[in-house]
């Protein structure tokens, strides 16, 4: 099974600002859902109730949603009876492990994100030319970046009613170095991300 972590990006790995997702580029929402689609996705709970919980039994149909979550009494009569709650990445991973999907896409927010690191395969990462520089901003992971492999490069894309352009990217890592290593305690600035740059952008 292949473990995939999905998010929107800008310069600096801000994901959201202030609790929200800034990001609205409807070709990036049709990617995302062509892309989960009959997979299993994984939540953390504030991602959740942010991007989903008013659209109910309606949010992310034709998925199988995992929500990670460290009180799942306290949230489970809010939630559709359909959203399964874990309290730990191995258990969300074995929910679809067991339904033997042949790919999980963990989406956010930042704690998944970097939970998910340690068995990632592959990384769908949309980025967005600009910077979010007030408020509150969450990040994605700071990872090492220089010796992956780009295997997918689309754009950059205009935006339109925006003034940012965008690129998607697909990373995996070298064969021969298994999993992602991830800087857990360096928060330096990262510049951005290298192989998208030689790839053209």
């Amino acid at each position: 099974m292949i473990v995939s972590l999905i998010a929107t990006i800008d310069r600096e790995l801000a994901i959201s600002q202030d609790g929200r997702y800034p990001w609205d580029i409807p070709a990036d929402v049709a990617r995302f859902d062509q892309l989960t689609h009959g997979h299993h996705v994984i939540l953390g709970r504030q991602a959740y109730f942010d991007r989903y919980l008013d659209q109910g039994a309606t949010a992310l149909l034709g998925r199988r949603v995992i929500v990670l979550t460290g009180n799942p009494e306290r949230y489970r009569p809010i939630l559709p009876p359909t959203v399964e709650l874990v309290t730990s990445m191995q258990a969300a991973l074995a929910i679809a492990k067991a339904a033997k999907d042949t790919e999980v896409f963990l989406a956010g927010g930042s704690e998944v994100y970097d939970l998910g690191m340690a068995y990632a395969d592959r990384l769908y990462l949309t980025r967005i030319n600009t910077q979010l520089k007030t408020g509150k901003i969450k990040r994605f992971p700071r990872w090492i970046d220089h010796r992956w492999l780009v295997q997918q490069t689309k754009g950059p894309y205009l935006t339109e009613g925006h003034t940012y352009s965008y690129q998607e990217l697909v990373y995996t890592p070298p064969k021969d170095e298994g999993r992602i290593r991830v800087r857990t305690k360096t928060r330096a600035t990262h510049t951005a991300v290298t192989p998208a740059e030689s790839a053209g952008e």
